[in-house]
């Protein structure tokens, strides 16, 4: 993995990561569930492929080559998240 491609991960997991938190501000009165999580997520990673491939498009039709990077970013966003779940409950039924 050269610098370039790890700035660009680094910054597409930012990016991901503010994009699913504002949807779960939005979101906010829905029953923390792994369903919820799943349903933000994959909104969330729509809305930022959609807007890297109407970046990287440079005049021409949208360029979804960047999808996979974002992909990534949102898997680990959504492992993140999982665990934060899982957290949860475990400290409910405790």
């Amino acid at each position: 993995m050269n610098p370039y491609l790890l700035g660009f991960f680094v910054g597409a997991f930012f990016a991901i990561l503010l994009i699913t938190l504002i949807l779960y501000a939005i979101a906010f009165k829905w029953q923390t569930s792994y369903a919820k999580s799943l349903t933000l997520n994959g909104a969330s990673f729509a809305i930022a492929a959609t807007i890297s491939a109407f970046g990287m498009a440079d005049g021409g039709p949208l360029n979804f080559k960047s999808a996979p990077v974002y992909l990534l970013a949102q898997a680990v966003v959504l492992g993140l998240d999982f665990y934060r779940i899982q957290r949860k409950f475990n400290r409910q039924r405790v």
